[in-house]
């Protein structure tokens, strides 16, 4: 049953996964953002002065801090994942071998597989997460890699 596939190194998909998993640090840097910007425009009004600081750290809480954690987790992830490499889907789990690395997840040590629009996303028990290109998956195949994961006790998002 192993699956083979080499896609293409996409770096907007790898931007797409970065956004998707962290997606929850981002917003709540966007939420303790818009409190400070709240607080600071309360304390301005009321003492009729405008703290310029604590709206620029409003501001950049709000929009650059999810900004900058995308781009440098992007940029950590794309030094691996932009070099060709080869995916194997067997009974064992998922593996990518390129000519850098080569690391993968037993089925056992995934929580789940979220399907993206051009990719499967595996993400690991712990911090980890895989992404994998479906465009060199050849008809029949990503069912059957469903099928395997759920088959092995992984949860489908």
């Amino acid at each position: 049953m192993p699956i083979m596939t080499s896609p293409q190194p996409n770096r907007e998909l790898v931007i797409a996964a970065v956004r998707f998993q962290s997606r929850t640090v981002s917003w709540l840097f966007r939420v303790l953002g818009i409190l400070l910007l709240v607080v600071v425009l309360i304390d301005s009004v009321t003492s009729r002065s405008v703290d310029v600081v604590g709206f620029l750290g409003g501001f950049l809480a709000v929009f650059g801090a999810p900004w900058l954690l995308v781009k440098r987790a992007t940029d950590r992830c794309w030094r691996l994942l932009g070099t060709p490499g080869t995916y194997i889907i067997s009974d064992w789990g998922i593996q990518r071998s390129s000519a850098l690395t080569q690391h993968g997840y037993a089925w056992s040590a995934l929580r789940h597989i979220q399907e993206m629009p051009g990719q499967m996303l595996f993400t690991s028990k712990s911090a980890g997460f895989l992404p994998m290109s479906t465009a060199a998956l050849l008809p029949g195949e990503r069912e059957l890699i469903l099928a395997t994961a759920t088959h092995n006790g992984v949860g489908l998002k």
